[in-house]
């Protein structure tokens, strides 16, 4: 025997639990206190297969988003109780509004809380690095935003180098929060390694990036000692990570591009730095030529002076020279002269034209009797020729 509802009764509820059998789903569904999240009563529900397939198509939202742990709902249920097997709800529909609705309302408190807490202030005093050439990322090696993401940085390539290091995560459902703790935890082992942290994920319905309005992660990123730049979603989504991060940009790709123009713009800061260097240097260079041709001038000026000076003073000495040669040579000629006249005078030809001879014995000049001895053959030489004679008789000087 059974007692039936006569029609459906919408039920809003927190999922506390859920199960998956052969396409089944078992939910466990509680109603908790506003201010204590004590449950005040608690209850199970079965969502078919087939109404399951019915309400996938049905709504535009994606509905395992929806049926989450700690997701709000509002289901329509088909209430019955059996006597022998007792009560038995059964989902026959669910409003995606309201989850949607409940979990904006949510994300509001958790950005009031965020705010009040400054925790968007702290990565925004991080000092960005000039360049950013390793990158840590964090996201899904087969989601499409790492793809957008990889695809951007290499076209960069001609240009410049980047390095990555992928931290992989899931990037949605139950173990994002804790793949992403884990993931940061590995970068702040060694965050010398590292310019920036970069988290991407692509978009999708309104409830795909829920699972990044997440205190947890966003006190961590908040306080993370490396610079968060966030591409997650798309140009409307606006995530927990996104208000705490330095950077936060639309989509993987604007992620990319951002650390592309960043290396850029300090590209082209040092080839205008280069540019100016050269023509400062090029104004020395020309500057010191200038002053070098305005002392090579001066220098040749102020050396003309003393030059003529010095040529006038040694034509004066050359001129000078010139009659004091002359002069001296003069006087030498005269000297010569005199000592001629002198030898001339002195000259025994001289003497020997006015009738004197010279007498000589074997070819020894004699200057005295006292040499000679009777019968010696003496030899006169005359002015004009030479005459032999015999010594008959001497006297000696004395007598």
């Amino acid at each position: 025997m059974s007692a039936n509802f006569s029609t459906p009764l919408w039920v809003r509820a927190e999922i506390a639990s859920m199960k998956i059998r052969k396409g089944h789903r078992y939910l466990e569904l509680v109603e908790k206190e506003s201010e204590s999240d004590r449950i005040k009563s608690k209850a199970f529900a079965s969502l078919w297969a087939g109404n399951y397939a019915l309400i996938k198509r049905s709504i535009k939202e994606d509905i395992d988003l929806i049926l989450k742990e700690g997701q709000e709902v509002l289901v329509l249920l088909k209430v019955s109780f059996h006597v022998k097997y007792g009560l038995s709800l059964q989902i026959q529909d669910i409003d995606p509004t309201f989850t949607i609705g409940k979990y904006f309302s949510k994300k509001q408190q958790l950005f009031n809380q965020i705010r009040k807490e400054e925790l968007d202030k702290i990565q925004k005093t991080l000092k960005m690095p000039p360049v950013l050439q390793n990158i840590a990322v964090i996201s899904s090696p087969k989601a499409a935003g790492y793809m957008d993401f990889c695809r951007q940085i290499e076209q960069s390539r001609p240009y410049m180098q980047i390095h990555w290091d992928l931290f992989d995560s899931n990037m949605q459902g139950a173990k994002v929060e804790v793949d992403i703790l884990h993931a940061l935890d590995r970068i702040a082992r060694n965050p010398e390694n590292y310019d920036a942290v970069v988290i991407v994920r692509g978009g999708g319905a309104k409830l795909d990036l829920m699972d990044f309005d997440n205190y947890k992660l966003a006190s961590k990123i908040a306080q993370f000692p490396l610079p968060v730049i966030t591409g997650i979603g798309h140009d409307m989504d606006f995530s927990a990570l996104d208000l705490v991060a330095a950077v936060a940009v639309k989509t993987p790709t604007a992620a990319a591009q951002y650390i592309i123009d960043k290396n850029l713009d300090f590209i082209s800061r040092i080839e205008v730095a280069r540019i100016k260097i050269k023509e400062e240097a090029t104004r020395q260079i020309n500057r010191h030529k200038q002053r070098l041709n305005l002392f090579r001038s001066e220098i040749s000026s102020s050396a003309k002076v003393p030059l003529l000076k010095g040529r006038f003073a040694v034509e004066q000495i050359a001129s000078s020279l010139g009659g004091l040669s002359e002069n001296y040579l003069r006087r030498q000629k005269e000297a010569i002269a005199q000592i001629k006249r002198e030898l001339d005078i002195s000259n025994p030809k001289r003497v020997m034209e006015r009738g004197y001879s010279i007498v000589s014995l074997k070819g020894k000049v004699i200057k005295s009797s006292e040499a000679l001895n009777k019968e010696d053959q003496l030899e006169l030489t005359l002015y004009r020729g030479k005459a032999s004679v015999e010594v008959i008789d001497k006297t000696d000087p004395e007598e």
